[in-house]
């Protein structure tokens, strides 16, 4: 028995410093050589599990060396090539690596080599035209594309006056839409609106626009104030939502201006081509009492009036005024705009409204039955929680979660570490493991816990930082309690 014990103590011991490595080189050698026969891959093994060694010591030289003996033994094998290649990329030896994508497939080589030219690319931070045209040689367009924007978002993260810079100096055979989109989006940042309509118009000679690229240049022309081209934009046959969202765009910025008839004529346009919010005929209202057209001022308030109860709560909230929403929206039908009418008295800790309100839709019926558990919960009824939680379809992380406290509050503890497990295998977060693991603890007799921290500490996925933890309070576990764990009977629950 002392001599299980001891040997269990050592392979715990020996698991804080190796286990993760061990992991490592068998899952990877198990993966790269799966295809190869047994002979070969018995006689390749001793040089992979040296090249990851060497891999994860950061010593790359070494590690590629090792990859080429095992090449030696099984030639031009795919997935070894990739090895090296991988190797060779992180130890910049481009040229190298380039030769060893000739091996591959014609497809796969030539994914393979954009990745390795973007890299490339991007090594140091100033590079001359000439050198990026002949850094994307022969690459076929869409490549050329990946490498340009690869450099570009590099640029970027580390300046974006280098980026837009370096960008704009690049002949325009060779520069991608997303490049020009790029270039635009930084001038209208800057409020250059006549170079964002100079850079798009390089778009508008290959194609038509997007809806997004389109709307980049009614911003621009809305914001330089070229009212006639603006007016065209926005008159044409295409682009709906966006000339919607141009328009509105406009009218604010001729508020601002103190526009107010050009405003309101864009309103009465957009009434007859898209209809109004309640929002819409509110400004509109306020315009037209100001320019004192009342036969208009009337109609829109009559409009205004026709908004749905609902609606009005929803003004008064966005307005400030909580508790005339909330007497608003206490004399509303959940069924006018079951939605809004929901998401509303959410927004405004209704509890009681949404636990008495009535649905019919199986989405909000779910919403509401979340928002009562978490009312339930902070008022101390535990078991209403884990009768609401346990028997709906489906929980999302943090209602699992929510019942899981709840068991927890309740003293159902088996319950809740079940709870736990169930997050944890969905988020695989760490957070979550710690709760599974304090739920253990608490749910769990010392014996059973050894049988579940032994198998625990063979969860390959297992953060190091946890291991170590488990591993130091098993060995506590096991000073206190030195009987032979292997007559522990099967405890209630298990960790796989």
């Amino acid at each position: 028995m002392r001599k299980i014990r001891l040997i269990k103590i050592i392979i715990i011991v020996i698991s804080l410093f190796t286990t993760p490595v061990l992991d490592a080189v068998k899952d990877s050698t198990t993966f790269i050589a799966s295809s190869l026969s047994e002979s070969t891959h018995f006689r390749t093994f001793p040089y992979l599990n040296r090249a990851f060694s060497f891999e994860r010591s950061q010593r790359f030289v070494e590690a590629i060396a090792e990859v080429k003996r095992a090449l030696n033994i099984a030639p031009n094998y795919q997935p070894f090539l990739h090895y090296l290649f991988k190797l060779q990329l992180r130890a910049k030896a481009y040229t190298e690596a380039e030769e060893t994508l000739e091996a591959l497939p014609e497809q796969e080589r030539v994914k393979l080599l954009t990745s390795l030219r973007s890299e490339m690319s991007v090594q140091q931070l100033h590079l001359t035209n000439f050198e990026f045209v002949a850094l994307l040689g022969d690459l076929p367009p869409e490549a050329k594309r990946q490498v340009y924007l690869y450099r570009l978002y590099w640029l970027a993260d580390n300046s974006e006056s280098l980026a837009l810079d370096w960008s704009i100096s690049q002949a325009s055979d060779i520069k991608p839409d997303q490049a020009i989109i790029y270039e635009s989006e930084v001038w209208l940042k800057r409020e250059n609106y006549l170079k964002v309509i100079d850079t798009m118009s390089q778009i508008r000679r290959r194609r038509a626009l997007s809806d997004r690229e389109q709307y980049i240049v009614g911003l621009a022309l809305i914001k330089s104030k070229k009212i006639k081209e603006t007016r065209a934009l926005l008159t044409g046959a295409d682009h709906g939502e966006t000339k919607l969202l141009l328009t509105r765009q406009l009218i604010l910025d001729l508020i601002d201006d103190q526009e107010y008839d050009q405003a309101l004529y864009w309103y009465k346009w957009l009434e007859q081509g898209y209809g109004l919010s309640s929002n819409d005929y509110d400004r509109a209202l306020q315009l037209a009492i100001s320019l004192g057209n009342w036969p208009l001022a009337r109609a829109y308030q009559t409009k205004r009036s026709n908004a749905s109860c609902t609606e009005s709560a929803l003004i008064s909230a966005r307005l400030g005024n909580r508790e005339l929403a909330k007497q608003q929206l206490s004399s509303c039908s959940s069924f006018e705009s079951p939605k809004l009418w929901l998401s509303l008295a959410e927004e405004l800790n209704l509890s009681f409204m949404i636990e008495a309100a009535s649905f019919n839709d199986s989405g909000l019926l779910h919403r509401q039955k979340i928002v009562v558990a978490w009312n339930r919960y902070h008022q101390g009824e535990y078991q209403k929680v884990i009768d609401i939680l346990s028997s709906t379809a489906y929980l999302s992380l943090s209602s699992r979660r929510l019942l899981a406290l709840a068991y927890e509050k309740n003293a159902q503890l088996n319950h809740s570490m079940l709870e736990w497990e169930a997050v944890y295998r969905r988020s695989n977060r760490q957070f979550d493991l710690q709760s599974l693991l304090e739920s253990m603890k608490k749910a769990l007799t010392e014996v059973e816990l050894i049988r579940q921290y032994e198998k625990l500490l063979s969860v390959s996925s297992l953060p190091s930082k946890v291991r170590l933890e488990i591993a130091e309070q098993l060995l506590t576990l096991y000073s206190k309690h030195p009987g032979d764990c292997s007559a522990i009977e099967e405890p209630r629950y298990r960790f796989i």
